[in-house]
This record gives C-alpha cells, sequence and structure tokens, in this order.
C-alpha cells in the first residue's frame, strides 16, 4: 500500500483539475496577450480565472497578479514594494520578518540587509506563534515592510494576522503574508485580514506545479522584478500560463467549497494518529494545539533519528518528511531552523517528523499508517538501546 502523507510538500493534482487542465491545454493555444480571435478566447479563460480568485479570498480581480509560483510572488510583493518606495521614501529602510518563515522569506530578506535595510527577526513562543509585542515594540514609522506568514509550513501555525494588521495599519507599515501553506486548508479573506499583500502558489492545494498568484491591494506601489513584454499590468512579464492559471483557479475553487468537509475529515485522523502516539509515548506534537492548519503534525519522537524513520517508513511505501521540502536543498546543520526558533529540545528536534493529510488519503492508510508508526519507533528504539 502507497500512502502519501507531505501534502505540505506538494499535492496531487485532482482529476477533475487534470481534466480541466488538459482541456484548456489542448483548446485554447492561443497566446492571451494576441489580438486575433484565438488570442482572445485564450484571454477570456485568463479573465475567467481572475474572477474565480477573487472570488475565493475575497478582492477584486485587478488586484491579482500572476506568478510562477509561491517564491516568485514572495518575492515580487517584497522586492517589489521596496523598489517602488525606496525615491521617496529614502528614510523607509527597516523591514521585519519572522525567525519561521520560508526560505523564499528569509533568504530575500537576508539579500536585503547586504543593501543597506535593517532588517528584524520576530520571535516565536514555544508554539510557533509571532510574538505581537515584539512587532508592536519594533515597528516605528521608519518600518518600511512586514513579512509574517499566514499558516508555518513544518508545523501548521496559523499566525494571528488580522492583529498584525492592525498594528501595521497604525503605523503606516504595509503587511505582506505568504499565505501558501494556508490556501485550500483555512479560509483566505484579505479583507478580513487586511493585509496589503499575500502569496499563494498552486500545487500546495492540488493545482499544478510552476503557477501561482500574489495578490496586491489596489494602489499599492510596485515595481517589477521581472523585466519584458509588460504583462499583468506591467508588472510580471512572461507569456501568460493559461492551463496553468486555469487550473490554479479551478483547484482554489474546488477546496474553498470543501474547506469544512475535509477539515472535519482530517480532524478525525489527527485524533487517530495522536491517540497512537500516546501509546508509543515519548512524542511531542510541535505547533499550536488548536491554531493549526488542518491535517498537518509536527511529530518530535524521543530516542531516535528523524530521518532513519522517515527512511523505515519510506520503505513501507508510506511518504512523511522531516522539514519542509525546500529546505532539503539547503543542507541545513542541526536540524529544523523552525523547531529550534520555538525553542524544542535538540534531542526532539533530531527526531521529528512531519505527516500533513490531503485529500488522497483514505481511512484504511491511516490505519496502515498508524499500524507502521508504531512497529518502526518501537523497532528503532530498541536498536538505539543496543
Amino acid at each position: 500500500m502507497n500512502v502519501y502523507l507531505d501534502h505540505a510538500a506538494t499535492t496531487p493534482m485532482l482529476p477533475e483539475v487534470i481534466e480541466y487542465f488538459t482541456d484548456i491545454l489542448k483548446e485554447y493555444p492561443g497566446n492571451a496577450s494576441s489580438l486575433h480571435h484565438e488570442g482572445q478566447r485564450s484571454r477570456k479563460v485568463y479573465k475567467e480565472a481572475k474572477q474565480k480568485i477573487a472570488n475565493c479570498i475575497n478582492c477584486e480581480c485587478e488586484e491579482i497578479i500572476f506568478t510562477s509560483g509561491g517564491t516568485e510572488a514572495d518575492n515580487l510583493a517584497i522586492m517589489g514594494y521596496l523598489k517602488a518606495i525606496k525615491d521617496n521614501y529614502s528614510e523607509k529602510k527597516h523591514i521585519i520578518t519572522t525567525q519561521i518563515e520560508h526560505e523564499a522569506v528569509l533568504e530575500t530578506f537576508k539579500e536585503l540587509s547586504r543593501f543597506g535595510y535593517e532588517v528584524d527577526f520576530a520571535p516565536v513562543d514555544k508554539n510557533g506563534m509571532v510574538d505581537v509585542d515584539y512587532l508592536k515594540e519594533k515597528i516605528t514609522e521608519k518600518t518600511a515592510l512586514c513579512s509574517i506568514m499566514y499558516a508555518n509550513n513544518e508545523v501548521g501555525t496559523i499566525e494571528p494576522i488580522e492583529r498584525i494588521s492592525e498594528i501595521c495599519r497604525s503605523m503606516h507599515c504595509v503587511l505582506h503574508t505568504d499565505a501558501v501553506q494556508a490556501a485550500g486548508k483555512i479560509k483566505i479573506d484579505v479583507r478580513k485580514l487586511g493585509v496589503d499583500m499575500l502569496s499563494v502558489s498552486a500545487h500546495k492545494f492540488y493545482g499544478p506545479k510552476g503557477v501561482g498568484f500574489l495578490f496586491m491591494k489596489k494602489d499599492l506601489p510596485l515595481r517589477p522584478i521581472i523585466f519584458g513584454g509588460g504583462h499583468e499590468n506591467g508588472l510580471r512579464s512572461g507569456t501568460e500560463n493559461i492551463p496553468g492559471i486555469a487550473a490554479m483557479a479551478k483547484a482554489l475553487e474546488i477546496t474553498h467549497h470543501n474547506l469544512s468537509r475535509k477539515t472535519e475529515q482530517y480532524n478525525k485522523w489527527v485524533s487517530k494518529i495522536l491517540k497512537t502516539c500516546d501509546e508509543i509515548g515519548g512524542v511531542r506534537l510541535n505547533g499550536h494545539a488548536e491554531k493549526r492548519t488542518p491535517g498537518t503534525l509536527s511529530l518530535s519522537f524521543s530516542g531516535i533519528n528523524g530521518e532513519a524513520l522517515m527512511g523505515m517508513l519510506s520503505m513501507d511505501g508510506i511518504a512523511v518528511s522531516t522539514a519542509s521540502a525546500c529546505s532539503s536543498h539547503s543542507h541545513q546543520k542541526g536540524g529544523s531552523y523552525v523547531l529550534a526558533a520555538m525553542q524544542c529540545p535538540v534531542e526532539y528536534i533530531n527526531g521529528t517528523i512531519r505527516v500533513v493529510l490531503g485529500y488522497d488519503n483514505t481511512d484504511q492508510q491511516v490505519d496502515f499508517f498508524c499500524e507502521k508508526l508504531k512497529e518502526r519507533v518501537e523497532l528503532l528504539r530498541r536498536l538505539s538501546n543496543g
């Protein structure tokens, strides 16, 4: 039995999304920027996709910029905004993010620090919740931008974005949120959240890889970071990926309508997995117990190595991870920087796996995982004890 439990890394495209993607690929070959009839047919699909997305996140169509994914959306939001205000607000050289952001944000902030920006990395508590009092203290009139993720990619903790947006507004500071791990899992209402910019990636909610979008509040200044033919109102050049855009909108629409039903299902499975962990003993659940994306579990086991456990489960046909997929490219030493920021003991950090449930899972798969998890942890502990 093959069991995929790494839906935070990527999700398999839904059958209906694949069918729609294929239909668009075959039936709409035109360049959406062309003025002839084939181009305008593709432009119509493009506009319909923007409307579907706007309906899901409560914004206007012109506030959506299509990108190649979450990483580009994060970079465009942060770099593009700072470029846009550089000349008129030269005193705004302070920017804030958190210690547990995705590398797409962290590395962008590190790069900006080389260009004279003062960077603050807000700490988080043991549950991965950002220190709001720290933000209140650090945000000043010289703070140009805050970038705080909506939900963490390793532990699933949902940050208090509405509260943070109030603080930012009071100091005339722009707020960007990386919502890559939130889209398709929890409701996104950009008006209620009060954010100025929000990044999303399609492959995290059963859409295709290589496409995403940035929500940008109307009239917010932004400069492009990719140059060319001036697509997306001059903010993101490059021929529009019509099949990908259409499939992303379809996937977001489906997951948006299924949020309550899937949350109920995931909660049932999470309870079963946590019950198994209680039977195993010596297990730590990382992240907020309640304010966490449905179906996301970061589990730390004492006395074992997380990579060894992941490898054994993989041989059983079960796919889990030890941290975010993107982190594996950076070859980090010392384990998860997210768990370290949450002050998780080192022995537990080294014994961590991430389990993220998804649409393709079944009761039988979860039962199989629980059975193998218990079996493999007990075996590894016996081996480590000689």
